[in-house]
């Protein structure tokens, strides 16, 4: 078969973190056909962490969870506009059957997923198998590389870069709040997420602010999270000392999404659950520390340690992963960062 010159990658419509997974992947379609035209197929909460990405051509903004997505009227619009295009191959990173109807509609001569999902194999060209412990980048390489066996006929001769990226411009970087540009000690913290069980308790997060606070001399607390988080916070602030209140800044539901990215860059180290957000500070090198209870480390958890850490509850509860445990980690790990800035210990 002829190499592809149009090419459309349909992800997930909302999770922002899949999204970010699913980068190292995106960057081997481009380097694998650089004569290609890559478009993406997604929402618009994804969408904004593509923003500025050079392996991107253009972008289809679609969600079918949003009101203004839904129904079959919509859908057929969607349809045309990806027809419109032409795409010689659609590499399906949803593992949903609507994405897979649509790029068919949509005029996909060859699409390419994951097997056994949805009962949706007979839309599919070609398929392989989904690793289910295995971590999330790598399957979506599966895809690719499975795309590219099946147009030309052998697998790809090149070492695929694992790395994650996002792209903040220089503008973007400086976009943050007046308190975080200072010499102090920042530690961000994000004590919400999708679901409850994914949570470390809010009071164990209130805790290691207090012994943060009383530990580092000229340190702040920064918390952060999306709107419908912003309630996690204020409960954790309820179990925290007078002295550390007055040393948060809380932006939970505060900043859109490109600002709390921005927000990363500026701490010391950052603390959180298995959240986009967390993924997000992967992605810009952002000193991080995962906490992980009923999810896999292995498929969600991307350590690349000193820099990149995680703690799994072998109990797969959150509320199993001890405050001394975390606390231990981030007061190893922060004198490294800086080497040339000594810090500061209360005794």
């Amino acid at each position: 078969m002829a190499s592809p010159r149009h090419i459309l990658i349909a992800t997930k419509y909302r999770f922002i973190g899949d999204t970010l997974l699913s980068i190292p992947a995106i960057r081997a379609v481009a380097e694998l056909w650089p004569e290609a035209k890559v478009s993406v197929l997604t929402g618009s909460k994804a969408l904004e962490a593509l923003q500025h990405c050079p392996y991107v051509h253009d972008t289809i903004e679609f969600d079918p969870y949003r009101a203004s997505d839904k129904g079959m009227l919509r859908f057929l619009a969607t349809a045309r506009e990806l027809r419109k295009r032409h795409f010689d191959l659609v590499l399906v990173f949803n593992r949903s059957f609507h994405s897979a109807l649509i790029s068919v509609f949509g005029g996909g001569r060859v699409l390419v997923g994951w097997e056994g999902f949805d009962k949706r194999d007979f839309l599919l060209q070609s398929v392989c198998p989904y690793g289910r412990e295995d971590c999330e980048i790598d399957s979506y390489l599966d895809i690719v590389r499975r795309a590219y066996e099946f147009l030309e006929g052998g697998p790809p001769q090149v070492q695929f870069d694992r790395r994650l990226e996002v792209w903040l411009t220089d503008q973007e970087r400086e976009n943050v709040a007046e308190e975080l540009k200072t010499d102090s000690i920042l530690i961000g913290m994000q004590p919400g997420a999708s679901h409850d069980d994914k949570r470390w308790p809010v009071r164990s997060f209130a805790m290691l602010a207090d012994d943060l606070t009383d530990l580092l001399k000229d340190s702040k607390i920064i918390l952060v999270g999306g709107p419908e988080e912003m309630g996690v916070a204020e409960e954790m602030l309820g179990f925290c000392s007078e002295k550390t209140r007055s040393r948060v800044i809380n932006l939970t539901g505060v900043l859109p999404l490109r600002q709390t990215l921005s927000t990363l860059t500026k701490l010391t180290y950052f603390i959180g659950n298995d959240t986009a957000i967390r993924h997000g500070a992967v992605s810009l090198n952002a000193p991080s520390l995962g906490l992980f209870g009923p999810t896999s480390v292995a498929k969600w958890g991307n350590p690349s340690p000193p820099l990149h850490q995680v703690i799994a509850a072998p109990s797969g509860r959150m509320q199993d992963i001890s405050v001394e445990q975390v606390k231990d980690i981030v007061l190893q790990v922060i004198p490294t960062l800086e080497p040339e800035r000594p810090i500061s210990f209360v005794k």
